[in-house]
């Protein structure tokens, strides 16, 4: 069968793998930024109480348009992560973490795979007790707003939250595709967009992007 996507009920230990990850991040860049010209954000479904959530994590590392490409470098060079690129999202560049390939996609997992407290059975040495998505991020970019915006209307609206989750449940029981799940969820994403005052320009970049 096809790798399945884990939607598992919020878990505290979440917050726990992100303050450790964030700890990592800031010893990582520290001889290279003082703390005061960037900032490393729990971003994502995992940072909003409630919300059922792939055990993934999303950390958004923003940081001027200045500092950017020597941010990637750091992380490349020091940390061992590989620069994946914007992969089509301007202003956002992809980190993939140690230990696993540009291939790896995270958030599915084979049928026989324990993540019920968002790690694998059996890591291989060297990787991350928890897959998670390293974004270096443009200050005032349109994907860094976006991850922003959502991430403060859930967590200040029960409505759209309830909303939110209930739909990512309905959309993982009928598909195992990636790609699909995005599509799925893109109209409560929107809605929420709009009302954290999204213009209808600007939603409808975010539609196309994913559609």
């Amino acid at each position: 069968m096809p790798p399945k996507i884990p939607l598992l009920p919020h878990s505290p230990t979440w917050l726990t793998h992100f303050t450790l990850q964030k700890s990592h991040l800031t010893t990582l860049l520290s001889p290279l930024l003082s703390t005061d010209t960037y900032r490393i954000e729990h971003v994502g479904s995992t940072c909003i109480p409630d919300l059922p959530a792939k055990p993934v994590l999303d950390i958004d590392i923003f940081v001027p348009r200045h500092l950017i490409e020597a941010v990637r470098a750091r992380l490349v060079e020091k940390g061992g992560y590989m620069d994946l690129g914007e992969l089509g999202i301007q202003g956002r560049w992809v980190m993939r973490q140690p230990g696993y390939g540009a291939e790896d996609v995270a958030g599915v997992v084979d049928e026989d795979e324990d993540v019920s407290d968002g790690k694998r059975e059996g890591e291989e040495k060297g990787k991350a007790g928890m897959r998670i998505n390293t974004y270096v991020v443009e200050e005032g970019c349109v994907a860094g707003r976006n991850h922003e915006d959502v991430k403060r209307v859930l967590l200040q609206y029960p409505d759209l939250r309830k909303e939110y989750g209930d739909v990512k449940r309905a959309v993982v029981e009928r598909t195992v595709d990636m790609d699909e799940y995005v599509r799925g969820k893109n109209e409560v994403v929107l809605r929420i967009l709009e009302r954290a005052g999204w213009s209808e320009g600007e939603l409808e970049g975010v539609r196309r992007a994913n559609e």
